[in-house]
């Protein structure tokens, strides 16, 4: 049996994950497919990709993915950006260390 403390720290915890935008949000399959997929991309090493023009055409069915992916903090694309849509940071954390680096 758990102490009273505990289930309402569990409790706090379930409340605040509902409140979350995209808690109750029905997820694709082949999005978490994809997000695995990064995932092994990032364990070999690579940060960042940068997309040419016959490879942006297939990046295009990705947008909404990449968008909810952005949204969740998980990679960096912007596609309202000319310049940088063809650019996703596939590791946040690699973008910030860099930015360290400059300031």
């Amino acid at each position: 049996m758990e102490c009273s403390e505990l289930q309402r720290l569990r409790k706090c915890i379930v409340d605040v994950i509902k409140e979350l935008p995209h808690a109750n949000e029905y997820i694709p399959i082949k999005w978490l497919k994809f997000e695995k997929a990064l995932e092994v991309v990032l364990d070999e090493g690579q940060k960042k990709d940068h997309f040419g023009a016959r490879q942006m055409d297939r990046l295009r069915k990705f947008v909404t993915v990449l968008d909810f992916l952005h949204d969740q903090r998980i990679v960096i694309h912007f596609d309202d950006n000319v310049e940088l849509n063809k650019l996703v940071v596939l590791d946040p954390q690699w973008l910030i260390d860099v930015f360290k680096t400059v300031m």
